[in-house]
């Protein structure tokens, strides 16, 4: 739930913050242009394009009944061309309507430009870092400056989006490492073919808005992750990544009781940890591949502060090498206006906000409570 400006001037950070919304970012949202949002609050012009895509595709696909013979053979032909002449379709809409499209993206980079700044305003204001897009240029980015059907308009929005900052480039990497972004594709094949296609599969990573800075003296980055699931909406994981006092010798993973474990493919056997408390037990699951440093690091002391901050929502943390991450699942963070439609609100700033200052306490909870702040 959204803070109330009154609730967010209390904290020392946010003093003045109200201020500097209504001087620097409420103007600079007001002058973006505006799309017309769907019941699901998405561009209203997109998703008639793909109810376009759609009518084209029953037509080309029931157009295959008169031209395909029937019987075995027909069945076998029209399974093959399903997923073919639906590609065509949303592509034939796509291209037909490619100025449309183009000024829309046009009118997203205007949007997201003003989105950024006001985020890189915020973070300033607080004493931490902003950075647009903590995993480095988005691999369709390079594509597009390639080609050659795109307008010049177009490209030169491309050139004005905000510079990657490779500053957190540490941190994306320890939370890739720990598996808990980009579950490892299953590949057949030989070892350096694996290690290419997982390379990819990383590499396009949706990972956004990201704050890195110090708290009480502990160096913390955080930023959101975007995990594509098939079949449903999105799935936000806001991660958190503090440095350990000293590098851990295993892996130890803990996760809330709903949650699978991940894939650790390159470590010896991972086995269960039972650290006794009941109500430890009842929310959380713990497993290692180092008995004596997980039982080290999940002491008494730290499982009653874990539990005292514990949150009903999803939640994983893995120690591995130098770092602690942290993975809260949830809704879509620092959203304080839509660059899809342009669409923001006095609510969205302030849970924006909200956002941020959660983020803020998650990280001072989790220093303390694994001692990183000593």
């Amino acid at each position: 739930m959204a803070r109330s400006w009154t609730q967010l001037a209390k904290r020392a950070e946010f003093e003045g913050i109200k201020s500097l919304i209504d001087r620097e970012v409420i103007p600079a949202f007001e002058a973006v242009p505006i799309d017309s949002a769907d019941h699901s609050g998405g561009p209203k012009m997109l998703a008639q394009m793909m109810g376009w895509g759609t009518a084209l595709f029953v037509v080309l696909f029931g157009f295959t009944f008169l031209v395909l013979p029937s019987g075995f053979i027909g069945e076998v032909l029209r399974f093959v061309l399903f997923i073919p002449l639906s590609l065509l379709a949303f592509a034939a809409v796509a291209w037909l309507n490619k100025r449309t499209l183009i000024d829309w993206l046009l009118r997203s980079q205007t949007r997201y430009i003003a989105r950024s700044q006001a985020l890189e305003k915020i973070a300033r204001h607080i004493g931490v870092a902003y950075v647009p897009r903590p995993g480095g240029e988005h691999p369709v980015f390079e594509w597009l400056m390639k080609q050659d059907w795109l307008p010049a308009d177009a490209r030169a929005a491309l050139d004005k989006m905000p510079q990657s900052d490779l500053s957190m480039t540490p941190a994306v990497e320890a939370a890739r490492e720990a598996r808990i972004m980009g579950r490892d594709p299953i590949v057949i094949g030989t070892a350096e073919q694996k290690a290419q296609i997982e390379a990819q599969a990383r590499q396009v990573l949706r990972i956004e808005d990201g704050f890195h800075g110090e708290r009480n003296g502990v160096a913390f980055d955080a930023f959101e992750w975007i995990e594509d699931v098939d079949d449903a909406p999105d799935d936000p994981h806001l991660i958190i990544v503090l440095t350990a006092l000293r590098p851990f010798h295993g892996i130890t993973e803990l996760r809330a009781r709903n949650l699978s474990w991940l894939v650790f493919r390159d470590q010896a056997e991972m086995k269960p940890v039972d650290l006794g408390p009941e109500a430890f037990r009842d929310q959380y699951r713990l497993r290692t591949n180092d008995q004596v440093e997980a039982r080290a690091l999940f002491d008494p002391a730290v499982i009653e502060r874990l539990l005292a901050i514990a949150h009903d929502g999803p939640f994983r943390a893995v120690a591995r090498g130098e770092y602690l991450v942290f993975d809260i699942e949830g809704e879509n963070r620092f959203a304080l206006l839509d660059p899809a439609t342009g669409a923001w609100s006095d609510k969205s700033v302030r849970q924006g906000l909200t956002d941020l200052a959660e983020t803020l306490d998650l990280v001072d909870a989790f220093a303390a409570t694994f001692r990183v702040d000593r």
